[in-house]
């Protein structure tokens, strides 16, 4: 499993539009990705004297494949939306999850 991590770092003077992010962007994205995308987790960092990122959001795929097949095609779209949002150029970073636990799996 893949993890696909896009932060928004925290920038002087920069906006962010959390409301339009969670009601607009993401079910956009999820729309984009369909059935391929495993899970997803948005972060809204709350401690103001020791946070980097304002917003990171998570998106799980099987493989980078499924990723790079559905986002390829709606990079422009996905891209154009994003000004609605935030002025904040996000990083992105692809990761392979090594483990993966639930509470339920482990007992817990």
């Amino acid at each position: 499993m893949i993890k696909i991590t896009i932060s928004y770092p925290v920038k002087m003077e920069s906006w962010f539009d959390m409301d339009y992010y969670l009601n607009k962007h993401v079910p956009l994205s999820k729309s984009v990705f369909s059935d391929v995308l495993k899970g997803i987790t948005i972060d809204c960092m709350t401690d103001e004297n020791h946070r980097i990122t304002q917003v990171t959001g998570a998106l799980y795929f099987k493989n980078t494949a499924d990723f790079y097949n559905n986002f390829l095609p709606a990079q422009e779209m996905l891209t154009h939306d994003a000004i609605q949002y935030t002025d904040i150029t996000p990083i992105l970073q692809i990761s392979e999850i090594k483990l993966w636990h639930t509470p339920w799996e482990i007992g817990i």
